[in-house]
């Protein structure tokens, strides 16, 4: 095991067989239906998300993990053995998360945690959680991870394309067909013939988009 152990919220998108295998936590994102509260990646999906959606025609709302959420995560963390722990956040410019995840980390002072805001969402925030872990994985020091993220988030991008903007202010939401017809259109345009991840956007993100988003993540090459 890492002595670095690496957290990050559900906002970021990762398939569970990924982040399993990279030994990542996820702190839940919270979706509220009135006095209903579930968490994103337990008990609901954006599967069982839009099916009550479209069976009540009631949004929910959702909110940041509290601090005592990440704490909790923090403390799970370094009681598995870990020496450090690298917190990687939803962009704070679109959530409370970020500050949520300071609040715990203040109060653990005598512990090792940094938390990092992304500026970032879904798998743009994914992939750096991933590399991180990876790095991790593989020996790197807690000072070059953060380097490295912070580069690889300078060439991180995200782009999607709702179908409607009625569930908006202002990756894919169960649309799977859509999905393929856009990745074969997209890996045209950037002429990428590679493997693609394909990741739902997860609950905490989709209730503001609406079922039928596609979207793209990558991080462009050196």
């Amino acid at each position: 095991m890492s002595k670095i152990a690496i957290i990050t919220d559900t906002d970021a998108s990762l398939p569970k067989s990924i982040s399993d295998d990279l030994g990542i936590q996820q702190v839940p994102i919270a979706v509220s239906f009135g006095s209903e509260v579930f968490k994103t990646g337990i008990d609901i999906d954006d599967k069982s998300l839009f099916e009550r959606v479209d069976r009540e025609g009631k949004l929910p709302t959702t909110s940041a993990p509290a601090p005592g959420d990440f704490s909790n995560a923090f403390e799970s963390a370094f009681e598995a053995g870990a020496e450090s722990v690298l917190c990687f956040c939803v962009s704070s410019e679109i959530s409370a998360t970020y500050g949520a995840a300071e609040s715990a980390r203040q109060m653990m002072p005598d512990r090792d945690i940094h938390v990092v805001d992304t500026l970032s969402l879904s798998m743009g925030q994914g992939f750096m959680v991933a590399a991180a872990a990876e790095a991790a994985l593989a020996g790197r020091s807690l000072p070059e991870i953060i380097s490295m993220v912070a580069d690889m988030q300078a060439r991180t991008y995200l782009f999607g394309v709702v179908p409607t903007l009625k569930y908006l202010a202002i990756v894919h939401v169960r649309a799977n067909e859509k999905a393929n017809q856009f990745n074969t259109q997209f890996q045209q345009a950037v002429n990428y013939s590679g493997e693609t991840l394909y990741a739902e956007l997860t609950p905490g993100l989709s209730v503001h988009t609406g079922a039928g988003l596609v979207g793209a993540s990558f991080v462009v090459s050196k």
